[in-house]
């Protein structure tokens, strides 16, 4: 079939248009679950980086903190240290007697120790009985009944964790009650933490259960045997809540090494809360979005940590489609998807929509039946309406194409275990609950809806198809002839529903998604139920009333 000049004009206005709602599209940094790192990114343009913040610290005579949040910076890939780093090692040189306690503390002069100019944790540095000793004399004379209260735990007879502070061992229990009391005589802990743990140390001192207080202890430990006492007491005044920290410990357990990425996060993060519900929501990949986010510095942590999504990094011809829109059109783009995300995400939405029909429309003068058919058949308005439900089709398609965790639960963290078996009853109960099924989740609705629409958009074109035939003026014979040539598209929607329910069953096989098999057989029953509706309430009356006229030699 030849085309004519009208024709490629036409052809050349639908692809260009189709073209730039395409690409704006592809340039739209914004996702439904998961946060673009184009706008981690820009959120943390002119924010403050951990250069400039270490460099704070040791002119605040803090250079433990220094050390860490440069380290920090090292490892999440920040370049252009060489200057921060220098300055640091000259301070250092400048100031041995820093470096035992990690910074100036006017409360801890004249506390004998082994050497000032040697780094030390603080079990390494409290743990010589000398010490300690010292700052306990002095926490005794303290008016604060909270910091009595934690001294009294040195006096604690029935532990279950630590050996008690009187037993052969019991130094370190003893190491972390002087620790704790010491940060809440010196004002380091925030009013809710202190009150939470003064209120545990108070329960235990009366005869409760020294279980809650004693895992508090255990992830003050985790951090006490590694951060030195400026490290340590900055790390703490961070937080809130025992939960915050115990969240925070589960992370450090899970790699030692990614200390530094996490001290410098909760360093610059808003709050030390939001970093533990980030990590206790992601605990696979939280720890690599926040170092990601730590990258473009704070502002960049405060996006992860407001969004609440996990980051994603799209692939080369998404930034290349990104990057070919002018500076300042990017910045907006960046700027909309990172204040406006909801908006962004519909504008993207839309353009696929508009670029699908579009190009659909573009197609559709290159099909030889657009010219070859019979000019009574051609009904402007219902191609239009076919064309527009193939495009809210493709839109589905591409939804489901260019959500990288759409289909992804959220990777919560199982609860510490707890010790407590159940009875016979109960476990009976527990196998009936486990029986009768799980609650359909977030995924399983998701994948429902997908499955649902899919087959109202058949099942509308479907339709539309047949109302072309209805409206066809040729006879009635011919009418049911067109019928029986459509049979199969009136059947689109088992085969779509078939198919879906063995690519969803695929894909949970392959641990892609997880999703239960109530969710993935909904395809095939989505197509049954849409196929009969059509066939009984449509095609089956109409194909009905078509041979009777056919019978009667009604035309």
């Amino acid at each position: 079939m030849a085309l004519h000049g009208a024709d490629w004009a036409k052809i050349t206005k639908l692809f260009v248009i189709g073209l730039v709602f395409a690409s704006l599209a592809l340039a739209l940094p914004v996702c439904l679950r998961a946060l673009d790192s184009r706008v981690v990114l820009h959120a943390g343009q002119e924010t403050l980086t951990l250069k400039r913040e270490a460099q704070n610290q040791y002119s605040l005579e803090k250079p433990g903190i220094a050390e860490l949040l440069l380290q920090g910076a090292q490892k999440c890939g920040i370049e252009d240290l060489a200057e921060a780093q220098a300055a640091y090692d000259q301070f250092r040189i400048d100031h041995p007697e820093l470096n035992f306690w990690g910074g100036h503390f006017p409360n801890l002069d004249n506390v004998p120790v082994a050497d000032l100019t040697q780094k030390a944790s603080v079990v390494k540095a409290l743990v010589a009985p000398q010490t300690r000793s010292v700052i306990i004399e002095r926490l005794k004379s303290s008016r604060r009944p909270g910091v009595q209260e934690i001294l009294e735990n040195r006096d604690l007879l029935q532990t279950e964790l630590f050996p008690p502070v009187s037993a052969p061992g019991g130094a370190a229990l003893e190491t972390i009650i002087t620790a704790i009391a010491l940060l809440s005589q010196d004002d380091f802990l925030q009013p809710e933490f202190r009150l939470e743990l003064e209120r545990l140390a108070s329960d235990a001192n009366r005869g409760h259960s020294t279980r809650p207080l004693e895992l508090a202890y255990l992830d003050v430990l985790a951090f006490a045997g590694k951060l030195d006492w400026a490290q340590f007491s900055g790390f703490l005044s961070k937080i809130d809540q025992l939960e915050t920290l115990s969240r925070l410990t589960r992370a450090l357990k899970q790699n030692d090494q990614d200390l530094p990425i996490l001290f410098s996060i909760v360093w610059l993060a808003p709050s030390a809360k939001e970093v533990s519900d980030y990590l206790h929501r992601w605990p696979e990949t939280g720890i690599a979005d926040l170092t990601l986010g730590l990258r473009s510095h704070r502002g960049g942590v405060e996006s992860v940590l407001q969004r609440g999504d996990r980051v994603y990094s799209p692939p080369r011809f998404n930034q290349w489609f990104f990057e070919l829109w002018p500076q300042l059109a990017r910045s907006l783009i960046a700027d909309m998807s990172y204040h406006f995300p909801r908006l962004s995400l519909l504008f993207k939405y839309l353009a696929i929509l508009f670029g699908s029909f579009y190009l659909i429309r573009m197609v559709a003068v290159f099909l030889p039946q657009t010219k070859n058919r019979v000019k009574v058949i051609q009904m402007e308005k219902i191609t239009f309406v076919r064309q527009e439900i193939l495009a809210v089709l493709l839109l589905i398609v591409a939804i489901l194409a260019s959500e990288p965790f759409l289909a992804q639960s959220d990777q919560i963290e199982d609860n510490p275990p707890n010790w407590k078996f159940p009875t016979a009853p109960e476990a009976i109960v527990g196998e009936v609950h486990a029986m009768l099924g799980e609650n359909v989740n977030e995924i399983d609705l998701l994948v429902l809806v997908i499955f649902f629409l899919i087959q109202v958009l058949l099942f509308a074109l479907c339709r539309v198809k047949l109302r072309e035939i209805e409206k066809h003026r040729g006879s009635s014979r011919l009418k049911l002839k067109l019928l029986d040539n459509e049979d199969n598209m009136f059947d689109s929607g088992l085969y779509v529903g078939l198919a879906g329910t063995v690519l969803a069953l695929v894909m949970v096989t392959i641990e892609l998604v997880s999703v239960s098999l109530m969710a993935a057989y909904s395809s095939t029953l989505f197509g049954i139920v849409f196929t009969c509706l059509l066939k009984i309430i449509y095609i089956r009356p109409y194909r009905r009333k078509l041979l009777i006229e056919t019978e009667a030699g009604i035309l």
